[in-house]
């Protein structure tokens, strides 16, 4: 009978151990694959084909004209790749647009229609070119369709 209880403690002590030794060697499988999930490549961000610049202030006339029109296109073009951007000229006392634009490299688009509002510019960002001035005079479909002629097939 103490030879049995002997076989049956060596025994389990040898499943013990397999155990602990499985248990180990999948942590060991399971630590070394964390590296590799590290240098898997992150995506890129994706840069915008085009600027489309809202020259705005709150007390502008043809500003609250283009409002809802403004309002769908950025809804429309949400998911291309065009960055909305405000100057919003409210407080004619700000730097604020001025130092938006000089960050964005747009120092000589600002110089020529800073402190005008009431129009959209839609600007490529490599060559920061004017591609199309929007303005009251143009609807909703107009603009959109404005937005979509300067964006990559």
């Amino acid at each position: 009978m103490i030879h049995k209880l002997h076989r049956r403690n060596a025994l389990t002590s040898l499943l013990a151990v397999a155990l602990i030794a499985g248990l180990a060697g999948t942590y060991a499988v399971q630590a070394e694959s964390k590296p590799d999930e590290a240098k898997q490549e992150k995506p890129k961000a994706e840069r915008p084909a085009l600027l489309a610049v809202d020259f705005y202030a709150d007390w502008c006339g043809f500003c609250a004209q283009m409002k809802d029109s403004r309002a769908e296109v950025r809804e429309r073009h949400g998911d291309d790749p065009v960055l909305f951007l405000t100057f919003d000229h409210s407080n004619r006392e700000s730097k604020q647009p001025e130092f938006h634009a000089a960050l964005l490299g747009l120092d000589e688009i600002w110089d020529e229609h800073g402190g005008k509002t009431g129009r959209m510019l839609l600007i490529d960002p490599e060559s920061k070119e004017i591609v199309k001035v929007l303005t009251h005079e143009h609807d909703t479909n107009a603009m959109s369709q404005a937005i979509a002629a300067n964006l990559p097939e």
